[in-house]
């Protein structure tokens, strides 16, 4: 929920400070979850290019839960993440959207 809450700058790398922000306070606040910061970040940045990938319409071949998976694996430090932080089925009814002259633009 923490994107819902306001819109993506369209600028890189903007989005990847917000990004490194967003993963060091996260694992300040969930210290057991990732083996370090690095991988909150990666896995964080994962889901903004999945839920690219889901709701871009020039993106015909939409990539399914098990390539997710398949892609984020080893991403803590060499091993891999549970698979309740892997389920991102959330993301095919919702979008993230950045700012912007148009309404809703495509990361």
């Amino acid at each position: 929920q923490f994107l819902w809450s306001f819109r993506l700058p369209g600028e890189a790398q903007k989005i990847d400070r917000m990004m490194e922000c967003f993963a060091q306070r996260y694992c300040q606040l969930n210290p057991n979850i990732f083996t370090n910061t690095d991988t909150c970040y990666v896995l964080s940045f994962a889901i903004i290019m999945l839920n690219t990938s889901l709701h871009n319409p020039s993106v015909k071949e939409k990539p399914t839960v098990e390539q997710f998976i398949s892609m984020n694996r080893g991403i803590n430090n060499g091993g891999d993440l549970p698979q309740e932080l892997l389920m991102v089925s959330d993301l095919n009814s919702a979008f993230v959207s950045l700012s912007g002259s148009q309404t809703e633009a495509w990361f």
